[in-house]
């Protein structure tokens, strides 16, 4: 055993009191799975019962809710007991023999229980999902590894994890992944669910609470990520002057049209990608880009936020390159690899990435630094002082 329970669940005891809940509506659940469904019905403090209860669910293929009542608890109602609920969480598990993990079945039941109202769906995973929906097999193969055969590894093994996905983001329930597992996790099937409803992967492999810097590094992200106060059932869409076109958007979210992305949840640290296509001769001196977010607050206040850039357009070359940001492009030409490794294959994203960059540095070299490759040096100075 890793520690990863009696860690986490310490964590979300201290952590419970800083969850975002200005208005007092905010309400927290857990679900626990192995090869059976755990839903834990928690009263409100000052009940004559305070104990929590455990209802197993052993049918995977049609997981039901056992109970309409206080599987979903009002945080400000239930604070106590919720803590002494993950005070005594470790102890009921620690003898359990159980090895399966029916992850898919537990996504469902969650999903059942809090479409009709949105949610942010945490799962903290240290093994495969074995049983019940979304069963993955190991597909480990260190023999393909460096080879041609590599890109396969980061495809999608099962549907359903990208359907499932774009169910819950029609029904505003976004999903976070945190994987401890230190044996294979198959991370490339599991973050589709963070990818289309705007969530998050975290990636802690060999996880064990017995290193400091292991319990210290999880403690302090994991409450900050509990804490932090995001958007909820956000769309995002950017618009731009006439001859320019969106071509292109990378992060985690659901393109619902060609310039609609739907975030059930609106993070604080996450960044998102946007591809501009010039579609025919820009001739004003200044082209304006615009983005658009409407989104629901913790405080459930509905809100529009409006960004405008106006960018003067240019014949010279030499502008262009003096006013590149080398962070952006760095960036934005990661995402593209990545888009092209998971369709391609990892050396055919290495090969388009280099092409790039020797086009960017062949196309200055020839036109700004009159062919020599000395004048390039001008180029990488740029650069080196604006990181």
């Amino acid at each position: 055993m890793n520690g990863l329970c009696a860690t986490i669940s310490r964590i979300i005891s201290e952590a419970l009191p800083r969850i975002p809940n200005a208005d007092g509506r905010t309400r927290v659940g857990f679900i626990g799975f192995d090869s059976s469904l755990y839903y834990f019905s928690i009263p409100r403090d000052g009940s004559e019962n305070n104990d929590p209860s455990m209802l197993v669910v052993s049918d995977l293929d049609e997981p039901f809710l056992p109970t309409p009542d206080n599987l979903l608890v009002n945080l400000s109602e239930s604070m106590q007991n919720l803590q002494n609920f993950l005070e005594k969480l470790p102890a009921m598990f620690q003898d359990n023999p159980q090895t399966g993990s029916a992850m898919g079945s537990a996504l469902r039941a969650g999903h059942r229980m809090t479409a009709a109202i949105g949610a942010k769906i945490t799962v903290l995973s240290s093994s495969l999902p074995t049983i019940g929906y979304g069963k993955l097999e190991n597909r480990e193969r260190k023999d393909i590894l460096g080879t041609s055969k590599e890109g396969s590894l980061l495809q999608t093994q099962n549907s359903f994890y990208k359907s499932f996905a774009v169910e819950c983001s029609k029904n505003q329930v976004s999903i976070d992944m945190f994987l401890f597992s230190s044996a294979y996790q198959d991370v490339a099937s599991l973050s589709n669910l963070p990818r289309y409803t705007g969530g998050q992967t975290y990636f802690y492999p060999g996880w064990n609470a017995a290193r400091p810097e292991d319990a210290i590094k999880l403690a302090h992200e994991f409450t900050n990520y509990l804490s932090s106060e995001i958007g909820l059932e956000a769309v995002l869409r950017v618009r731009a002057s006439t001859g320019l076109r969106m071509s292109a958007f990378y992060g985690n979210f659901f393109n619902r049209s060609s310039d609609l992305c739907a975030f059930p949840s609106f993070p604080r640290d996450q960044q998102y990608n946007v591809e501009v296509a010039i579609d025919e001769t820009l001739t004003r001196p200044t082209v304006f880009l615009q983005a658009a977010v409407l989104h629901t607050s913790c405080n459930g206040s509905r809100r529009i936020r409006v960004m405008t850039l106006g960018l003067p357009t240019t014949e010279n070359l030499a502008n262009v390159y003096a006013s590149a940001d080398p962070q952006a492009i760095t960036t934005y030409f990661s995402h593209k690899a990545v888009e092209r490794a998971l369709s391609s294959g990892l050396d055919a994203a290495r090969d388009a990435l280099q092409s790039k960059i020797i086009e960017i540095l062949g196309t200055y070299r020839t036109n700004l630094a009159g062919g020599s490759s000395g004048g390039l040096s001008k180029l990488y100075n740029r650069f080196s002082s604006d990181d």
